[in-house]
């Protein structure tokens, strides 16, 4: 049973593509040139900006509703914690008590349209008994916060 369900999934599929493909010999050639480098022009940005992330000495940080969604090497490098300790996981944990109050007025300030730059908080280490000092420059659009930060110890 299980060897004829995943014969019809592959007929499926199979099917698709050659829908695909009458598709594609539909396509003037202009199209499917131009389609051939949009496609590499995307390949080559992803690339690009993929570097950027991964290389940048700056904290990079993707953030929505408290939770950090996507943070770049220099968080673990800075941090100590591993990139899975801090994706999904609330940020607010990691600042000192003395700047959640802080950290909170920006994040208000950060839905209602303004861009923070210049804002310090501290971070907590995950091995070393000390806080990190990051210097952010932040951007809210649409629910969702771009943060790049410059540690500063």
């Amino acid at each position: 049973m299980q060897k004829l369900t995943h014969l019809n999934e592959l007929s499926e599929d199979y099917l698709e593509i050659i829908k695909l493909k009458e598709a594609e010999a539909k396509l003037p050639s202009s199209c499917l040139n131009e389609l051939k480098v949009l496609s590499d022009e995307l390949v080559q940005t992803e690339s690009i900006l993929s570097t950027y992330w991964h290389l940048s000495p700056t904290m990079k940080v993707i953030a929505r509703d408290g939770i950090l969604v996507k943070v770049n090497p220099a968080w673990t490098n800075a941090l100590g914690y591993s990139k899975e300790e801090l994706e999904g996981h609330p940020y607010m944990e990691l600042i000192h008590p003395d700047d959640r109050e802080l950290t909170g007025f920006v994040e208000r300030e950060l839905k209602a349209g303004n861009k923070i730059s210049n804002f310090v908080t501290r971070f907590k280490h995950k091995t070393e008994d000390k806080y990190v000092t990051v210097e952010w420059m932040s951007v809210e659009y649409s629910g969702i916060i771009y943060g790049s930060g410059i540690i500063k110890d």
